[in-house]
């Protein structure tokens, strides 16, 4: 795969270039800047969520979720909780996203949906960890699941 070309604005990008130091940082962000934007015209959600920094990932989900089929912003979500580095570092945005019971719904199995529908708050979540970790994002729908961590991991651990 052959590097694409940089564009030339300035003397000063030539005398980079020579040199073979990096671009222009403001050169740079512009040339993501529109691509984000062909990205977004072109409804390529996935392309357009990962040309992004990981930390702006539930943002982009917030932006995207009225533009995007419920079924396929779901499907983002997934990939957005699970790549993301840091959760606690978008907490209030990750809460704003999974309280959002419409778009939320697009992840129900099919014979899940009438109960979703009817109940105000429809998913028990379940949360296993040791007593310093209550805050933190990790959960499953699963009680097994949650068990086990509690019991398992421990401080240092893997």
């Amino acid at each position: 795969m052959s590097e694409a070309p940089r564009k030339i604005k300035t003397m000063d990008d030539v005398r980079r270039l020579i040199d073979g130091e990096p671009p222009d940082p403001d050169l740079v962000h512009e040339q993501e800047q529109r691509r984000r934007e062909q990205l977004k015209a072109d409804k390529q959600w996935h392309d357009y969520l990962c040309a992004h920094p990981k930390d702006e990932y539930p943002a982009v989900l917030e932006e995207i979720k009225d533009l995007i089929t419920a079924a396929d912003w779901c499907e983002e979500l997934r990939f957005a909780w699970y790549d993301s580095d840091v959760l606690m570092n978008n907490r209030a945005a990750w809460i704003r996203i999974f309280a959002d019971k419409d778009q939320i719904k697009g992840i129900t199995k099919p014979n899940e949906k009438e109960r979703f529908d009817s109940e105000p708050d429809p998913l028990t979540a379940y949360r296993g960890c040791l007593p310093a970790r209550v805050d933190g994002m990790s959960w499953s729908l699963e009680f097994d699941a949650a068990a086990h961590f509690k019991v398992s991991v421990r401080p240092g651990s893997s």
